[in-house]
């Protein structure tokens, strides 16, 4: 019993802090949050900045198309989930032949 209790106070200690997450071009996530909280986004960006994240094609390493941070805040600030996908058909491809990701910083307040 006392492993169990143990387990979840870690659980709910990582759900409730700042985090971040990274999506490959190309795939659906979603950031969600517990039941009475909400998402607050900080910062969002999509295009490559690191080369060890999201594998593939990756000729460029510093690209950005304008309006990811935009995007994801008014997709995601103030709900208590939200999906995130296709992000080329939405921002536009920044780098073309290089596999993009979105990052973002968020909160569960």
């Amino acid at each position: 019993m006392m492993k169990w209790l143990v387990v979840m106070m870690c659980f709910f200690y990582a759900v409730n802090a700042r985090g971040s997450v990274d999506f490959c071009d190309g795939s659906r996530g979603e950031i969600s949050c517990p039941i009475g909280q909400t998402i607050f986004v900080y910062t969002a960006f999509y295009g490559r900045n690191n080369p060890g994240t999201c594998p593939g094609s990756n000729t460029q390493y510093n690209c950005q198309a304008n309006g990811g941070d935009d995007y994801v805040k008014n997709a995601c600030t103030g709900q208590n989930s939200c999906y995130l996908s296709s992000f080329d058909d939405i921002l536009g491809d920044p780098c073309r032949g290089t596999t993009k990701y979105m990052h973002v910083d968020f909160e569960c307040l």
